[in-house]
């Protein structure tokens, strides 16, 4: 299954008072489609990360409490380890979780961001 991007994501602060990244994108797919998208390892591993970086692993315990792992690759550079653990699945609604960066530090300044909680809803927008 191929999963086309048919328009521009929108990044923003959706409350100041704390700090959030909103990021919107549509694609020709079912909903259902994209939960397993987002929620079938072997999906996973042909487009998760940015481009260059390559899916090694991806573990799943799909249930509230269950984690998840990735091992991800840079071209050239060293794997490495992030995860978190589902808080609330709502099939093909809405996934919960947390996300943990390796060492709880994340972008090129090394600073500290600890665990972080993530929604990701599937919208179907008719057509």
């Amino acid at each position: 299954m191929t999963l086309s991007q048919v328009d521009q994501s929108e990044t923003g602060v959706a409350d100041a008072g704390t700090p959030t990244v909103v990021v919107r994108r549509s694609f020709k797919a079912t909903r259902e489609a994209l939960f397993r998208a987002w929620t079938d390892p072997a999906m996973l591993m042909k487009w998760w990360g940015p481009p260059g970086y390559q899916a090694l692993s991806v573990k799943i315990d799909l249930r509230v409490g269950g984690g998840y792992s990735f091992t991800t690759q840079p071209g050239g550079g060293e794997a490495f380890q992030h995860g978190g653990s589902y808080r609330e699945i709502s099939p093909p609604e809405r996934l919960v979780f947390t996300w943990m960066p390796p060492g709880g530090s994340c972008g090129a300044g090394g600073e500290a961001l600890g665990e972080t909680l993530v929604t990701v809803e599937f919208r179907d927008l008719g057509g």
